[in-house]
């Protein structure tokens, strides 16, 4: 009798150690549940402001208007000089929909810290904060989004 007890108590250990490892984190919830609503929404024509706080380039010293047309993004500009910027710098977020994959890929990469807030009415992130390294040097990066509009 002891024996079946031990062993039924290691099963339900082994199952239990399996469903906490397999399931999704509160942030990767997040993620899941906020890109599921934004994508429900099919927004592809809207504009936003975006500020990177990064070791980066200089484009990124100034906050930055996105226009987003058809889901393409068609206009990328220095929000205070109008000037454009080069795309090279935006390729992985350009739209709305590429800061989830940012998001995605700190998780993937098992960043060690990574907070996110979503809009409440349309939820799209409005601020990504990521440290991929808290003993490391210069790998935080942030992402504010604001005053965005539909097109």
């Amino acid at each position: 009798m002891t024996h079946l007890k031990i062993s039924h108590f290691f099963l339900l250990f082994i199952v239990l150690t399996l469903v906490v490892a397999c399931s999704p984190s509160p942030t990767e919830s997040n993620l899941v549940e906020n890109r599921a609503i934004w994508q429900s929404q099919a927004l592809e024509n809207y504009q936003y402001k975006l500020s990177v706080f990064c070791n980066c380039p200089s484009v990124f010293d100034e906050p930055l208007i996105v226009e987003v047309q058809g889901g393409v993004a068609t206009s990328i500009s220095n929000a205070n000089s109008g000037e454009e910027v080069e795309r090279k710098y935006m390729a992985n977020y350009d739209t709305l929909g590429k800061l989830f994959d940012v998001i995605q890929h700190a998780i993937d990469a098992n960043a060690d810290e990574i907070s996110v807030k979503y809009n409440p009415n349309y939820s799209y992130p409005t601020n990504i904060s990521i440290d991929y390294d808290l003993d490391g040097i210069d790998d935080e990066v942030g992402y504010t989004i604001s005053d965005f509009e539909i097109r």
